[in-house]
């Protein structure tokens, strides 16, 4: 690296910064509209009742993206950085290897387009069998219909081209321009159809007036999300619905001072996308299975005649990867399997005490408890825990409610999710990460009517 000298792009000064980091410029232009309509038939009767109904959406995305990564010192307030080759002469090939801070120009660029019409069908039934003993069912069929387009792309660079760098040389001398991404004029055309059942069904026994038990088993799918369909359009068979069953038992407490819900649940998932997008425009396009063993715990207390009330949701859970087990874009394989599933804490809670000063006026804080997790499937590196701070209060003057909330009040830094293409570069913890927000107050004004 000594041959290698980096410079400011806004004044030009030589530098030598301690850290240097690859950004993404990424820019990402997405039209949306939807056209949703729940239509509804519910009939009661002395034991239950029974709701009918037809689910129908017409939706489409079109999405433009242009891709861009470049070069800025590690530091609060980053500054673009040009860097060259100095044993090269600033005329040879490849002399820069920046273009005004930019390392790889328009690198990515999509252009694609996705309609779907979800058309359902689904019963609901509700039944008492007996006065302690009652029943849930639902059933839903599901046919969905998917279509869309992609715009083939070619690369290119700007060697020939009559531009200059800076004034003098032409692109020639950089290798900034060496990959970009051009539209073609060529369309891929892609159609996919889902024909799915979807049921849950549930029985709930009261033991007494305070205590109840149930049991609910859930069998139900999810569409293939819009990046697995654009990293298939000409290998469609390769995706599948994200199918899911969910088991859960639970036991409830209820009387006039204190609620507690115990749910021990276990699910799983098949056919789980993974379609990171890598720095060089190339995408991940993994599919796995999941199971997660674990239990809800929930609790709400009214006392001293409903001065104070507390809630409390906290899930114990353990997702891990199964049988994720394949073979990498460049040949390699991976074994996944057993691994924790990214980004999923195994420990998280809320906690929420509030205070009812009056019958109109009411005041709360919180705190969210986010236990450590791993921002990639290879559990390599380590999301630390952390929890976060609100508090707030209200007042309602007949139909007018007055609210101030405030967020993560102690300004907290906690990261919600890193980034799963690579753990720490230099083994020292550095990461790129995404965190949550910062201290924020929100003051509102509802009206009822």
């Amino acid at each position: 690296m000594t041959n290698y000298q980096y410079s400011l792009v806004g004044n030009g000064a030589i530098v030598n910064p301690q850290f240097v980091q690859e950004l993404g410029f990424w820019a990402i232009d997405k039209q949306m509209n939807n056209f949703v309509n729940d239509l509804q038939f519910n009939y009661k009767f002395d034991k239950g009742n029974v709701t009918a109904g037809f689910y129908k959406s017409n939706w489409k995305s079109h999405q433009y993206w242009n891709w861009s990564n470049i070069l800025t010192t590690a530091t609060d307030r980053p500054e673009l950085l040009n860097l060259v080759d100095t044993s090269l002469a600033p005329t040879d090939m490849g002399y820069s290897k920046t273009y005004n801070g930019v390392t790889d120009m328009s690198f990515l660029i999509r252009d694609s387009q996705i309609q779907g019409s979800l058309n359902d069908v689904y019963l609901n039934l509700d039944y008492n069998i007996t006065d302690n003993l009652s029943f849930n069912g639902g059933i839903r069929y599901s046919r969905d219909f998917y279509k869309g387009y992609g715009v083939n792309t070619t690369t290119a660079n700007l060697n020939d081209s009559d531009l200059t760098i800076d004034g003098t040389h032409s692109f020639y001398t950089t290798t900034a321009d060496d990959n970009m991404a051009v539209l073609g004029n060529k369309y891929t055309y892609w159609n996919y159809d889902i024909s799915r059942v979807s049921f849950t069904t549930a029985l709930n026994y009261k033991i007494n007036r305070e205590n109840a038990v149930y049991a609910r088993f859930s069998n139900g799918f999810r569409s293939p999300n819009e990046e697995a369909y654009y990293n298939n359009m000409n290998t469609l068979s390769a995706i599948k619905p994200v199918t899911t069953n969910q088991l859960e038992i639970g036991y409830k407490y209820y009387s006039r001072t204190f609620d507690v819900a115990v749910i021990p649940f276990y699910s799983t998932l098949k056919n789980l996308s993974f379609t990171d997008v890598y720095s060089d425009g190339t995408s991940e396009n993994k599919f796995a299975n999941t199971t997660n063993l674990g239990v809800e715990l929930e609790g709400y207390a009214r006392l001293f005649n409903n001065l104070l009330e507390v809630t409390f949701n906290g899930t114990l859970q353990n997702p891990k990867y199964k049988d994720f087990i394949g073979r990498n874009a460049d040949g390699t394989t991976f074994d996944y399997d057993g691994n924790t599933v990214r980004r999923m804490p195994k420990f998280y809670f809320n906690i929420s005490p509030a205070v009812n000063i009056t019958k109109q006026w009411r005041t709360y804080v919180s705190m969210n408890y986010y236990g450590k997790r791993f921002q990639d499937e290879k559990n390599a590196q380590t999301l630390p825990s952390f929890s976060e701070f609100g508090a707030g209060t209200s007042y309602q003057l007949g139909k007018i409610r007055f609210a101030v909330d405030g967020t993560n009040i102690f300004n907290t830094i906690g990261i919600t999710e890193g980034d799963p293409r690579a753990g720490s570069p230099t083994g020292d913890g550095i990461i790129m990460a995404r965190p949550i927000m910062g201290a924020a107050v929100r003051a509102s004004i509802t009206l009822d009517f």
